[in-house]
C-alpha cells in the first residue's frame, strides 16, 4: 500500500473515532428529549432506563469516516461500489431509527431489510457464486439475486438479534470487521479494509459507553448499520468482487450470530408445531401462519440469556463470547490460507463445537417430543400447584 494512501486511511480512522466519541454526550441528551429511552421489565435484562439510539453516533461518525475514504480513494480501483455504502448505511440507520422511535412490526422490518437487499444488488454487490475452495466453484446464475437480497437480510437480522447484552453486538462486529479488514489488506482490497478499519474506530467509542455496564444501547439503528456493512464486507474480502472468497470465511466470521439465530428459528418453530399439535389444528396455511408469527416473535431465550441464566455476569458472558469470536475470525484466516482439505477438516470442527455449545445450554424444545409434553405438563401443574397455595395463604391471612 501506498504511504499517502495509508496515511488518509489512518486519517479517516481516527476521524471516525473522534466524532463518535464526541457526539456520544450530545445522543445521550437528545435521546431523553425524543423519548428513545429503554424502559426495563420484560425480558429486558437492565434495571434503568437507558438511551437506546447510540448507533446514531457511529453512523455519523462511520460516514464522515467512509466520506474521507472516497476523498482519497477518488479515481481508484475500489473493487466495490463506494456509493453501496454511501446509500445503504443511511437506508439500514434509517429502518432502525424508525424501529428505535416508533417500534416496527418484525414483518415491516423484514421488508425493509429485503428492499435494502434488492437497492444493494442493482449498486452492483452480486453474490454471483459461492467458492468452497481452490477448483470448486458452483455459479448461481439467475439466483444470484435472491440469494443476495437474503443474504443481507439474513446477516441484518443475525446481527440485531444477537444485541441483548452490553457490549456484545458492538465488540463481535469490531472483532469480525477487525478480520476483514486484515483480509482485505491481504489480498489488496485498500477499500473495502478501510471501510472495516474506519467501523472498527466508531464501534470501539460507543463501546466507550456501552461496555457492561452500558450507559447507552446502540438500538436498532446501530445493529442494522453493523449487520449492513457485514453482509457486504465479508462478501468483498476479494478485489474480484462478492461471492470470489472462500463461503468459508464469512461462515467463520459470523459464527456466533448465525448459531444464534438458526437456533432461535429452529427452536420457535418447533414450539409453534408443538402448539398446533396440542390445539389439534389442521391445514396448511394455518400451519405457516402460525410459524411465521412464532418465528418472527421475540423472546429472551437467546444463548447469552441462557448463559446468564445460569449465574454468570453480563461481563463474564460478553467477554467469554469475545474470545470464541475471536477464534473464529483467526479460523477465517487459516480458512482464507490452508487448502481446501484442510478448510474443510476446521469447518467440520466448527460445527461440532457449536454443536456441543447448544446441547449445553438444554433448550426444551430440543428434547423428544414425548419429552417435551411431559416437561410442560408438569409445568402446568406445578402452575396450578402454586396458585393453589397463593390462594390458600390469601384466604387464610384474610379471616
Amino acid at each position: 500500500m501506498k504511504e499517502p494512501m495509508l496515511i488518509m486511511m489512518l486519517i479517516a480512522t481516527f476521524a471516525s473515532f473522534a466524532l463518535t466519541f464526541g457526539l456520544m454526550p450530545m445522543v445521550f441528551g437528545l435521546a431523553g428529549v425524543i423519548g428513545a429511552m429503554d424502559e426495563p421489565g420484560g425480558r429486558k435484562i437492565h434495571v434503568v432506563a437507558t438511551p437506546r439510539i447510540g448507533g446514531l453516533a457511529i453512523f455519523l461518525g462511520l460516514i464522515f469516516g467512509l466520506l474521507i475514504l472516497c476523498f482519497a480513494l477518488r479515481g481508484s480501483h475500489v473493487g466495490i461500489s463506494p456509493l453501496i455504502f454511501l446509500l445503504g448505511v443511511p437506508m439500514a440507520f434509517l429502518i432502525g431509527f424508525v424501529d428505535d422511535l416508533k417500534g416496527l412490526r418484525s414483518s415491516h422490518k423484514l421488508l425493509g431489510q429485503l428492499a435494502l437487499g434488492v437497492l444493494v444488488f442493482f449498486l452492483g454487490f452480486k453474490v454471483s457464486a459461492f467458492s468452497i475452495g481452490a477448483g470448486y466453484r458452483l455459479d448461481l446464475g439467475v439466483l444470484s439475486f435472491p440469494v443476495t437480497v437474503l443474504w443481507v437480510a439474513g446477516v441484518m437480522n443475525a446481527v440485531n438479534l444477537i444485541d441483548g447484552l452490553d457490549g456484545l453486538a458492538g465488540g463481535l462486529s469490531a472483532i469480525a470487521l477487525l478480520a476483514i479488514g486484515i483480509l482485505s489488506l491481504m489480498v489488496g482490497n485498500v477499500f473495502g479494509a478501510g471501510v472495516a478499519f474506519v467501523t472498527v474506530a466508531a464501534i470501539l467509542a460507543f463501546l466507550c459507553f456501552n461496555f457492561p455496564p452500558a450507559q447507552i444501547f446502540m438500538g436498532d439503528c446501530g445493529s442494522m448499520v453493523l449487520g449492513f456493512l457485514l453482509a457486504i464486507l465479508t462478501m468483498s474480502i476479494s478485489p474480484s468482487g462478492a461471492g470470489k472468497v472462500s463461503v468459508f470465511v464469512p461462515v467463520f466470521l459470523l459464527a456466533l450470530p448465525f448459531v444464534d439465530m438458526f437456533v432461535a428459528i429452529l427452536r420457535r418453530a418447533i414450539r409453534a408445531n408443538d402448539k398446533q399439535v396440542e390445539m389439534n389444528r389442521s391445514g396448511f396455511r394455518r400451519f405457516v401462519k402460525a410459524m411465521v408469527v412464532e418465528v418472527l416473535a421475540a423472546d429472551g431465550d437467546h444463548i447469552h440469556h441462557r448463559l446468564i441464566a445460569r449465574g454468570h455476569s453480563t461481563r463474564k458472558v460478553v467477554l467469554s463470547l469475545y474470545f470464541l469470536s475471536a477464534m473464529a475470525s483467526i479460523s477465517a484466516g487459516a480458512v482464507f490460507l490452508m487448502p481446501t482439505v484442510l478448510g474443510w477438516m476446521l469447518v467440520s470442527f466448527l460445527v461440532v463445537i457449536c454443536h456441543q455449545l447448544v446441547l449445553s445450554l438444554e433448550y426444551e424444545e430440543f428434547l423428544p417430543p414425548n419429552l417435551r409434553r411431559l416437561r410442560r405438563q408438569l409445568n402446568v401443574e406445578q402452575t396450578i400447584e402454586s396458585k393453589g397455595s397463593l390462594i390458600q395463604r390469601v384466604s387464610e391471612s384474610s379471616r
